[in-house]
């Protein structure tokens, strides 16, 4: 199960992996291209737990924004 995206250190911006959780172990996962998120109707509140999403949600939820994306959630981003 995924539980955090991994940020690069000199570029706050941009995603180098994704931790996840395996019978009680956590594991680090780094990629050489990209992060592709594709868990359906989660995809969204995983974003935005890690702070892509639109600002106004990330704050109110008191999550630290690292990409403002005002249509993650939005019911055209799951069209």
């Amino acid at each position: 199960t995924a539980v955090a995206l991994l940020w690069d250190e000199s570029d706050p911006t941009k995603v180098t992996g994704v931790r996840y959780s395996r019978d009680g172990e956590f594991f680090d996962v780094f990629v050489r291209e990209e992060v592709i998120v594709s868990a359906g109707v989660l995809s969204a509140p995983f974003l935005q737990r890690n702070g892509v999403g639109p600002q106004a949600v990330l704050e109110n939820a008191g999550v630290n924004p690292r990409v403002i994306n005002e249509t993650i959630g939005s019911v055209s981003n799951h069209v």
